[in-house]
């Protein structure tokens, strides 16, 4: 077998000096001398022109993706197609003659036949084949040999493929140069020429993109090749910092590329990875690249195992891993793999032979312009049908005169018609859509508006009701609790609870909230003494962050402490301690400790000592009813409402 390999990669096509001689003297009379080649990856794109009569290099242009990573998505690649033609200068787009794409795109698939058993030579096969690789009813593809070719066994060879669609969005995104694009290839940036480089050797090829790593395996000596989409990417690393340091995802994509964020997990050594004591940061690190390490090292395990191939020697990178500084050396020491640059000046020159290209699997019409339909035929777009159908002639070799048409028109006018058909469809649904509006409107947005307004009102109604209720108990408690002056009743020692609660809500911040009060007696020993204490307990929540919350707890407390009527019965606040739970919440707990003598000790002749207890407290009852009621329209009443 190994006296009949052919070199990998080689298409024999006759006539191929001859249609470049006609190619270039038709560029001539057309004063086109200059060829594109337009390479994609998911990071960004490059621009290099030729001349198409001496192919000498021109120029070449680079540029990263104008959009940010968090905000990547499959139309990047579009973007950046679009970008790069744009780039050419009016003189240059005037005299291109031939537009060549090689893309990295995540949806185009390439796999080899060791596993299909199939030696791929039916064009037919090829298609249903294709088609169920892309999941799709219409694909685009093309098949090259790839390793040992043998007549006693079936040859090695590679299918690429992606879905119709897909090729049309290129072709769209070139705009008025589409009809020039001669070849559409998978960049895989050196797959053509890495391939053939070195006989008996694997290489590898890995892309790191915003959302996804693409990897790309091969072996020229067993015809091996496999591809993988791994679903990680810079946004996932970029996500995982964010969420550990609460800082916003656009300063840690930031951080990725400035700082080496992957150097503690460096010095971790293998099966030890604990003995670097990380912190938040290291762990959000090592919570990505774990996974997608290991990804890596199945990939490269099943490459080897069940294709019965050799294990890559080097691993080609793209451009995206300068997106997380530390990658490669990371990667490289992990893998025990060297990571390097490709060859981009091999990679992006001209070839008179592309191994593949996925225009040359299709016959459908790829490019419509007003009634023009152009198909690829021959390595370029042909027109299918030009201007308006022509009138039907008669055939004058019968006697019936039957009439003759093209049968490319007949499809060409269906399918304008049905065209037609979809576009009246989509008018009237759309003007279906601006009828259904108002009532989309009305109940997603005034309907619950509505019920918001009913249920405070109810709220707000429920409220006066309980303000009437402690109206009345106000007044009873002060009449319960007025004594005469200098009296030694019991009474003047009972705590009033409304004074202590009406307190609690002019000092609570706006940010907290109590979820619980309870009076609590405890035992405990005062030397060889057994006391009971009385405390009043606040348990309290909160969403603030760490920053913010000790601060709005300690205002509170301090409010409360500043309270007269508050701490008319209570010796000092303290604060018990805090515990996160939920969604970013906070809960606290205060207690306030009960002293029955400090009453009695703080109790003597006021400004007002010929005004009656009694009148006194009933003075006071009316200015808490005042502001509870300014509490019910205002919200929460601030601190410094007077007291």
């Amino acid at each position: 077998m190994k006296a009949d390999l052919r070199p990998v990669f080689r298409r024999l096509r006759t006539g191929r000096v001859a249609d470049s001689a006609v190619s270039a003297t038709a560029a001539r009379d057309r004063n086109r001398d200059i060829g594109a080649i337009v390479s994609v990856n998911a990071t960004g794109w490059a621009l290099n022109l030729y001349s198409t009569t001496d192919g000498s290099h021109l120029r070449s242009q680079t540029a990263r993706s104008a959009t940010p990573v968090m905000e990547r998505d499959r139309r990047d690649i579009i973007r950046s197609i679009k970008t790069a033609v744009e780039a050419l200068g009016p003189d240059e787009s005037r005299s291109l003659d031939w537009l060549e794409l090689r893309v990295t795109d995540p949806e185009m698939d390439i796999l080899d036949n060791r596993l299909i058993r199939s030696a791929m030579n039916d064009r037919d096969n090829v298609a249903n084949l294709a088609r169920q690789v892309v999941g799709r009813d219409d694909a685009a593809f093309d098949v090259c040999n790839f390793g040992p070719q043998s007549e006693d066994d079936i040859g090695r060879k590679v299918i690429a493929a992606v879905s119709l669609e897909r090729v049309r969005e290129y072709l769209s995104a070139c705009g008025d140069l589409a009809t020039r694009v001669q070849a559409i290839s998978p960049s895989s940036i050196a797959f053509q020429k890495n391939a053939t480089a070195t006989s008996g050797k694997s290489f590898a090829i890995m892309e790191l993109g915003a959302a996804q790593t693409q990897l790309f395996l091969a072996e020229s000596d067993s015809g091996s090749v496999a591809k993988r989409v791994i679903p990680i990417g810079i946004r996932h690393f970029a996500e995982s910092l964010s969420e550990a340091l609460s800082l916003p995802t656009a300063q840690t994509v930031q951080m990725l590329e400035e700082r080496d964020m992957l150097a503690r997990l460096r010095e971790a050594r293998p099966g030890h990875d604990r003995d670097v004591q990380a912190g938040a940061a290291d762990r959000a690190i090592a919570a990505v690249a774990g996974p997608l390490l290991r990804e890596f090292q199945r990939t490269l395990d099943d490459f080897s195992e069940n294709r019965l191939a050799a294990p890559p020697d080097r691993i080609l990178i793209g451009n995206g891993a300068s997106a997380v500084r530390g990658f490669c050396e990371w990667m490289t020491e992990k893998v025990g793999i060297p990571l390097e640059a490709p060859d981009r000046s091999l990679a992006e020159k001209p070839e008179d032979d592309l191994p593949l290209n996925l225009l040359r699997g299709t016959q459908d019409p790829l490019i419509v312009k007003g009634k023009t339909w152009y198909r690829y035929r021959d390595g370029r777009f042909v027109a299918d049908q030009t201007g308006p159908a022509q009138a039907p002639k008669v055939d004058v070799r019968t006697g019936a005169g039957r009439k003759k048409s093209n049968p490319a028109s007949r499809k060409a006018l269906r399918e304008t018609a049905k065209a037609e058909k979809r576009q009246k469809r989509i008018l009237v649904l759309a003007g279906l859509a601006l009828l259904a509006l108002p009532v989309v409107v009305f109940d997603n947005f005034v309907a619950p508006f509505q019920q918001s307004v009913q249920r405070k009102l109810d709220i707000l109604a429920q409220s006066e009701d309980k303000v009437a209720a402690l109206r009345r108990q106000t007044v009873d408690m002060s009449s319960a609790a007025a004594v005469q002056p200098g009296g030694e009743d019991e009474k003047s020692t009972k705590i009033l609870w409304t004074e202590k609660f009406f307190a609690v809500s002019r000092a609570i911040p706006a940010s907290i909230w109590l979820s619980d009060v309870a009076i609590i007696q405890d035992e405990r020993s005062v030397g060889q003494t057994d006391v009971i204490t009385t405390k009043l307990v606040l348990r309290g929540q909160t969403t603030l962050d760490d920053r913010r919350h000790l601060g709005e707890i300690a205002d509170f407390i301090r409010h409360l402490e500043g309270n007269p009527d508050f701490m008319s019965d209570f010796r000092r606040v303290t604060f018990e301690g805090l515990d996160r739970f939920g969604d970013g919440e906070v809960s606290f707990e205060l207690h306030a400790w009960y002293d029955r003598n400090k009453r009695k000790e703080g109790s003597g002749a006021g400004p007002e000592e010929d005004a009656s207890p009694l009148d006194g407290l009933r003075q006071k009852t009316d200015e808490r009813e005042k502001l509870q009621n300014n509490v019910l329209r205002l919200g929460r009443a601030a601190p410094e409402v007077a007291q």
